[in-house]
């Protein structure tokens, strides 16, 4: 739920922006008035004509750049990280500006907890983007399939951004072990997914394994 309004909003924002540039574009440009039409001042002749002309020229050539800059801006500031970056708000992309998706059922399947759970959790925390990556309010990072938060770099991945599915998910199966087998710790995506106090589905519901197969 709070996913869904946060890039509805992201989207209203740069939908205003890009509406905001087309609007200077439309009146700024095509509704210029022609030469002299209102100009208060009568032409005195044709050396007067013309200067106005280059002055006309010369401010049409101004607004077309300042236009070209405004489009960058908007293009940079809707293009952070490549597109990788959640919030629009990262201040740096630790996994890169180069969008990896990946196949989020072959990813779940190489560890036995619940599948449905597995993959609806990294659908909802990444889209199968493995260079996802989530700026919080508390100025940490949350990266890869499974949004793991920087404060589990350190036990997980020697202190490194897990941005490769690999490391990412040696970091997932790691926390859903410290959780007890649970989805827990990806509180709002294990909610929303009815996935939260959910371990694996095992044959036996009085003894289970867990097994972790080789990447």
């Amino acid at each position: 739920f709070i996913v869904f309004f946060f890039f509805f909003f992201f989207f209203l924002f740069f939908f205003f922006v890009y509406f905001f540039l087309f609007f200077f574009f439309f009146f700024f440009f095509f509704f210029q008035a022609e030469d002299g039409i209102r100009d208060f001042c009568l032409s005195r002749g044709l050396g007067d004509v013309y200067k106005r002309q280059v002055s006309t020229q010369s401010t049409w050539e101004s607004q077309m750049k300042y236009f070209i800059l405004c489009l960058l801006i908007a293009n940079v500031l809707a293009n952070k990280c490549g597109g990788n970056c959640l919030t629009g708000t990262c201040p740096s992309c630790p996994c890169g500006t180069v969008r990896t998706r990946v196949d989020v059922g072959e990813v779940c399947r190489r560890y036995s907890w619940n599948f449905k759970c597995c993959v609806c959790v990294v659908r909802t925390q990444s889209s199968g983007n493995a260079s996802a990556q989530h700026f919080n309010h508390n100025g940490s990072f949350d990266v890869g399939l499974f949004q793991i938060n920087e404060i589990n770099w350190a036990s997980c991945n020697d202190g490194r951004p897990p941005c490769d599915i690999n490391s990412n998910l040696n970091c997932a199966i790691t926390i859903y072990k410290r959780a007890h087998n649970r989805w827990n710790p990806w509180a709002a995506a294990a909610k929303k997914c009815g996935c939260w106090n959910s371990a694996c589905f095992c044959t036996n519901p009085f003894t289970f394994t867990l097994e972790f197969q080789p990447l």
